[in-house]
């Protein structure tokens, strides 16, 4: 097979190619040319070796996913829709079925795909980035992401009016949590200043008080427990003095909440300390590793090790608990107007948030961005969730594949025998093992690419660069918010990995409710904690709901799924939700596998 255009990858068709082919076969013997599609070609291969072709498996992990560091702001922008699309589509199903908005929804997606279509901007990015072509190219790409944000929101909000709660006479304010995940939780969620005006105190719907905390931001935190899988759970705000009790707290410096200790290390802002005590304690940082957890790095040219730290940092006390409490390190940090940090602890959770503000200035000579994640597991083996499979760094990758960076879905796991931490990245997409991306030219100009990866259990977020010569930003300026999260557990459990970071990217919905109404359930129960609903959205006809199934565990399960009350049959459907038969007897999903269900109502 030999891929021909005129002038390289993006050439137009050759109208001489079909005559030339002509010409060359009357006058030769061999070989013998056919103009043929791809699928051709590799129906006459399959045809005459199909019988002695190896099969090979692994990751042919890419070579461009780099550029979409070029646009962190954009990307970041673009990644959160799809993840808030996927929850609003939730909402939707168990709040407002035949109120759905598809057209609208349809509209969204669109331009989440379009942002995240391979062309990023035009040739000339580099060479001309102040060129009427260069400028041009990138208002409409990243009109894309703009819009895919104003419209996820707008859909997501939408959703939650239909509740349509209000304040009472008597001054109260109904709450309900919706889950719009498939297993039960228990978390802390947080009311706008705009929805907790009547007040600090939170009672179940039972009236017993429940721990809430006025946040510095004037929101109002409580702890919603046990609220149903794919359903919800209501709650009643009024004014009083709120149930002051948990064990999160900061001060001088230090963080804890009586499940998890951190410290900060006051030259560099990182995390020099993560204790975790889980039956005895185990410290989550590794002491090995010259710098902490989300340590900041900045490239100035394309060799790593000439990356620099930041100076003159100052840590102050955030949010003081007892249910939220947090420490912001403010830095001077090269490559930025300012860097600003935020860890987050919150009672009951030995979970660690982070949440990075970089300021970035506008730098068009050759530069790049990393948070360091050096993480204290030892002999831990390293898992990337890549979306639909989970690969092992040089273990699960073919020859020939990248080796500097990974397109993370948004979680990478590090796990010996007895316990890992799983790390959460739902902003910026690339990842690299071990070492940062080293763009220094090679003897024949060009740069070299790493060869193989040695284990290793650190982490670093590779958060921006404008390495590329062409079709990416020259630059990037401006404040861009990234989130992290650490979450340590016991052991390792594939699908107990996913259902962590899931959780961690998409948390409890509140929203005012009329306080009568019956609470949303879900539509289906399934009898494998294995199985993770990845989607659920209103039918396009209206008449049922679309699930989609995912086996997050490398194995295969086979499992039940039973409609609720409202549920008349559920068939096998295609991705649109058109039947294809119906679900007989219990469900056979492979390792990783995926299936379409439709629930008639």
């Amino acid at each position: 097979q030999v891929r021909y255009t005129i002038g390289g990858d993006n050439g137009p068709p050759d109208p001489g190619l079909a005559d030339f082919v002509r010409r060359w076969n009357e006058e030769h013997e061999s070989p013998r040319i056919v103009i043929a599609t791809a699928e051709e070609a590799f129906a006459e291969l399959e045809r005459r070796h199909g019988a002695i072709i190896p099969a090979v498996r692994g990751d042919f992990t890419g070579y461009w996913e780099d550029g979409a560091a070029s646009t962190a702001r954009e990307t970041a922008l673009a990644r959160r829709s799809a993840e808030r699309l996927v929850e609003a589509e939730t909402l939707w199903s168990l709040l407002d079925p035949s109120g759905y908005p598809a057209a609208a929804f349809d509209e969204a997606w669109r331009q989440v795909v379009l942002f995240n279509e391979h062309t990023w901007g035009a040739a000339d990015s580099i060479s001309d980035p102040d060129g009427e072509n260069a400028r041009s190219q990138w208002a409409y790409k990243q009109a894309f992401a703009l819009e895919a944000d104003r419209m996820s929101r707008e859909l997501k909000a939408s959703a939650l009016k239909t509740l349509g709660g209000a304040v009472t006479e008597d001054g109260r304010l109904a709450v309900d949590v919706v889950n719009t995940l498939r297993w039960p939780r228990s978390e802390i969620v947080t009311l706008s200043a705009a929805v907790a005006r009547p007040g600090d105190l939170v009672r179940t719907a039972d009236g017993k008080p429940i721990p809430s905390q006025r946040l510095s931001t004037a929101e109002l935190a409580f702890l919603a427990a046990d609220v149903p899988g794919l359903g919800a759970k209501r709650f009643f705000v009024e004014a009083g003095a709120p149930l002051a009790a948990g064990k999160a707290e900061s001060a001088g410096g230090r963080l804890a909440n009586g499940l998890v200790s951190v410290a900060i290390d006051p030259a560099t802002g990182a995390v020099n300390s993560y204790k975790w005590t889980f039956g005895r304690e185990m410290e989550l940082a590794d002491p090995d590793v010259p710098f902490g957890l989300n340590a900041y790095f900045y490239v100035p040219g394309p060799d790593p090790a000439a990356a620099e730290g930041v100076s003159n940092v100052r840590i102050r006390a955030g949010e003081a608990g007892p249910l939220v409490a947090s420490l912001i390190v403010e830095s001077e940090a090269p490559g930025t107007k300012r860097l600003v940090r935020e860890y987050i602890l919150r009672d009951g959770s030995p979970r660690l948030d982070v949440r990075n503000l970089v300021d970035k200035l506008k730098v068009r000579d050759k530069e790049s961005v990393h948070f360091g994640f050096p993480l204290g597991v030892p002999d831990g083996e390293m898992r990337m969730d890549l979306g639909w499979a989970e690969i092992r760094p040089e273990a699960d990758q073919l020859p020939g594949a990248c080796r500097d960076y990974f397109g993370v879905r948004d979680a990478i796991d590090v796990s010996n025998r007895d316990y890992g931490v799983v790390w959460v990245s739902p902003d910026a997409p690339l990842a690299e093992a071990g070492a940062m991306t080293d763009e220094t030219p090679g003897p024949l100009g060009t740069r070299g690419w790493r060869e193989r990866i040695e284990p290793t259990r650190t982490i670093f977020s590779y958060a921006m660069n404008n390495y590329w010569h062409t079709n990416y930003k020259a630059d990037q300026e401006g404040e861009v918010e990234l989130r992290y999260s650490l979450i340590p557990h016991a052991g390792f459990e594939r699908a107990a990995v996913k259902r962590l970071s899931l959780a961690a990217v998409r948390p409890l919905t509140a929203a005012p409710s009329p306080g009568d109404r019956t609470l949303p359930s879900s539509p289906l129960t399934i009898s494998s904690d294995a199985i993770v609903v990845s989607a659920l959205r209103p039918a396009p006809d209206g008449a049922g709901w679309i699930v989609r199934l995912y086996n997050a565990s490398a194995r295969p399960e086979i499992f039940d799924v039973k409609g609720a009350a409202a549920v008349s049959t559920i068939s096998i459907s295609d991705v649109d939700g058109n039947p294809i038969g119906p679900l007989a007897g219990p469900v056979t999903l492979a390792g990783y596998g995926v299936i379409t269900l439709r629930l008639d109502r």
